[in-house]
């Protein structure tokens, strides 16, 4: 820090995790981070400046950061459980030993790279406070499930099978609107908004998850996206008809467990209908203080959100 005025800050951090990968590239992850920050309004020549505007900071990070995924992923190592495995007689049993989830070692940390760019404003004595903060993420090795050809005896198994970009914004406005010995009301209002997108996703999709309506991931689309099958009107016999994956109209030959891989286009022929995640969210808030007392009025809401209606 340099007069109270101009601050850098730098961390690292090294670590590693039993429940990943033997691998030694797969086991430890090296994790840091950077951050600067400006103390505006402590310049010479923000003085005259006060009381109009009282505060004023620019702040900005970047960041390496992990995690080592859900708990229940453990592939450091196979694990094998023991069983019995009853034979044609019902009295007859034998004692064995079961390969319940094969080994990965080159299972690693989910990893994030962030940059964050902010700023905090204050105007007339603090009574108005503003906060800006802008940010961007790019995730990569995220775990999944992944379908194999069942060699040693696993159809699916978790592994690093995603990256995905995303962003936003947060704002932030408080002010004092009325202060007296007595009596104080102060409002708050908050609004954020984010977006994602999937960049690469190496795992089995179905049409049935795709539209379900809880959402589902798909290269391309927001995590969590809400997709449906084209809708056609209905026929001279009042029956529903549909786009089918040749693009023809149909009323049966829609298969609900058609699936693909990455790479594949066998389920472009559905539509997107938006995401399960609000994309935005925001509240509103008066607290009025009187003599020890306080009351607290408040809305919140979020935006964007898509799904399927309950049939």
């Amino acid at each position: 820090s340099l007069m109270n005025r101009y601050s850098l800050t730098g961390t690292i951090r090294y670590e590693g995790s039993n429940r990943l990968g033997k691998s030694r590239t797969a086991r430890w992850l090296p994790t840091w981070n950077v951050s600067g920050r400006w103390n505006i309004s402590d310049e010479p020549w923000m003085r005259s400046l006060q009381p109009y505007l009282s505060h004023a900071v620019l702040k900005a990070s970047y960041s390496l950061t992990g995690e080592s995924g859900p708990s229940w992923v453990t592939n450091s190592a196979v694990v094998i459980r023991a069983a019995n495995h009853w034979r044609p007689g019902t009295g007859d049993n034998e004692t064995a030993l079961d390969i319940s989830s094969l080994a990965n070692p080159d299972l690693t940390f989910e990893k994030k790279h962030e940059l964050n760019i902010g700023t905090e404003l204050g105007f007339f004595d603090n009574r108005v406070n503003f906060t800006g903060d802008w940010y961007k993420r790019n995730n990569f090795d995220l775990i999944g499930i992944i379908n194999t050809m069942g060699l040693g005896g696993e159809v699916s198994k978790y592994g690093n099978v995603a990256s995905m970009t995303s962003g936003g914004y947060e704002l932030s406005l408080s002010t004092i609107n009325v202060r007296t010995r007595d009596f104080k009301w102060t409002t708050n209002f908050i609004w954020s908004h984010s977006h994602n997108k999937v960049t690469s996703l190496y795992s089995t999709k179905r049409v049935i998850d795709l539209v379900k309506g809880s959402g589902f991931a798909m290269e391309g689309y927001a995590n969590h996206s809400v997709f449906s099958i084209p809708f056609a009107g209905l026929n001279e016999e009042g029956l529903p008809k549909f786009i089918n994956t040749d693009g023809k109209e149909t009323i049966t030959g829609i298969n609900f467990q058609l699936s693909t891989t990455s790479g594949s286009d066998a389920l472009n022929f559905l539509e997107y209908s938006g995401t399960a995640d609000p994309t935005g969210v925001g509240s509103i808030g008066n607290t009025f203080e009187w003599k020890g007392l306080r009351l607290n009025v408040f809305i919140t809401g979020s935006f964007g959100k898509g799904g399927r209606l309950d049939p």
